[in-house]
């Protein structure tokens, strides 16, 4: 096999995949507002993809909250009682893993199944040498 194809392959692969674990993460990301599941976007270049969710919380969503004291700015009550600023200690919070989960889905794949990653890989194998037999 040529090489030149070998990489043409796994980055075709990789694109492939990248596209597959972002639609993941679009399906499996909480949705409240929808600011979150709109600020997603997947892209590559230069031999590597990024699957970017630019909401300001979304670090946050994703990984967690370790707990502490927070700033929480003035704000009216339903009821008209105004709130002045103030700290309070925020409890810790468990990550949601939207994209970490979508993306190890996808490249690694479910115990007992291809990856898609590798299916993709051998398809765009077969696509470049018709003489390729893997099972």
């Amino acid at each position: 096999m040529q090489r030149k194809y070998l990489i043409i392959a796994l980055n075709d692969a990789l694109i492939e995949t990248t596209d597959k674990a972002f639609a993941e993460s679009q399906i499996v990301v909480p949705v409240r507002t929808g600011r979150l599941k709109g600020s997603g976007k997947a892209f590559c270049e230069d031999k590597s993809c990024v699957i970017n969710y630019s909401a300001s919380y979304a670090d946050v969503v994703e990984h967690g909250w370790k707990g502490g004291i927070v700033n929480v700015h003035s704000y009216r009550r339903r009821d008209g009682t105004f709130v002045r600023e103030h700290t309070m200690n925020q409890p810790p919070r468990e990550g949601r893993h939207y994209i970490e989960n979508s993306v190890r889905i996808c490249f690694k794949g479910i115990p007992g199944t291809m990856s898609s990653f590798l299916n993709s890989f051998i398809n765009n194998l077969r696509r470049y040498y018709k003489e390729v037999k893997i099972n």
